[in-house]
């Protein structure tokens, strides 16, 4: 919190309540962006869509955007998320905790 009020202080001069939401807010999509689920919104589903960020997991030179893929696009670093047999044979190639126990 003290970090959070010196750059709120002499920084960027913000409200600490904007600050603590503001980090707040973005470390609960950063959380979604990796459970795996992919979480509609009503009115955000063409800006946020986990599934965008999660490609960046199978490909890390992909999809580096953690919430809006505006920079991935621009820069053409965007690969869209597989549907059909192409997310079939990619579920096909995770790993899960569960194979790898299994194996031991």
């Amino acid at each position: 919190m003290l970090s959070i009020w010196l750059v709120g202080t002499y920084l960027v001069p913000v409200h600490i309540v904007t600050a603590v939401v503001f980090i707040g807010v973005g470390g609960f999509l950063a959380s979604l962006n990796h459970t795996r689920f992919d979480f509609k919104f009503p009115y955000f589903n063409s800006v946020y869509a986990v599934k965008n960020h999660d490609i960046h997991h199978w490909y890390p030179d992909a999809n580096y955007g953690q919430y809006i893929m505006l920079w991935d696009r621009l820069f053409g670093w965007w690969k869209p998320y597989p549907t059909g047999k192409t997310r079939q044979n990619q579920k096909k190639r995770e790993t899960t905790a569960d194979d790898l126990r299994k194996e031991e």
